[in-house]
């Protein structure tokens, strides 16, 4: 069956289905009136989103310092800051700023957290000292497996002291639950 449509009622169609551009325009400028920001102070936050990133990047040894409150100062500005965002926009110029800020956190936690370093090297020279067998002065010795399991068992065959698991402490005395008999099943007469 050949349907012919005028030209008249394809234009119709058309107007109907596609929303004219004033009434995008119209709902674009509804959405962004009700984040209450204008375009002027979206420009103003990425400017001065930009600024504190930059502010980062030239204060990093500040930041990393823990005795500085360059750290703080930088983290309530980016917070301020944040409390500004609306859009995604902005958004992302914030998560980069919480990532610089979150990588100087962890060089200054590092700072701050004193652990004993070792070189491995020096370890293994001093381990083959203590524990090489020599038979006599002038022969080549060699390596006592024995000697470094005595000395190094006492590190791994004891509990430390005051561990609290899961089921509670270890020293805690255990009853097993005591459980009923099973009655024997009694055939059914039918």
């Amino acid at each position: 069956v050949l349907i012919s449509l005028s030209l008249p009622f394809i234009l119709t169609i058309i107007h109907v289905t596609m929303p004219p551009s004033s009434r995008r325009k119209d709902k674009k400028m509804a959405l962004m009136e009700k984040s209450g920001q204008t375009d002027a102070e979206r420009r103003r936050l990425r400017a001065a989103q930009r600024s504190l990133q930059k502010t980062i990047v030239d204060n990093g040894e500040a930041m990393e310092n823990p005795t500085d409150d360059t750290f703080s100062k930088i983290r309530l500005e980016n917070n301020e800051l944040f409390n500004q965002v609306h859009y995604a926009r902005e958004a992302v110029l914030d998560g980069e700023n919480l990532d610089l800020i979150s990588n100087h956190a962890a060089r200054q936690v590092d700072a701050l957290v004193q652990v004993p370093r070792y070189d491995a090297l020096r370890f293994s020279q001093k381990l083959k000292k203590k524990c090489t067998v020599k038979p006599n002065n002038n022969a080549i010795g060699y390596f006592d497996w024995s000697t470094l399991g005595k000395e190094t068992g006492t590190c791994f065959n004891a509990i430390p002291a005051r561990v609290q698991f899961l089921a509670g402490p270890l020293v805690a005395d255990f009853t097993p639950p005591v459980r009923k008999p099973r009655a024997k099943r009694t055939p059914s007469q039918e």
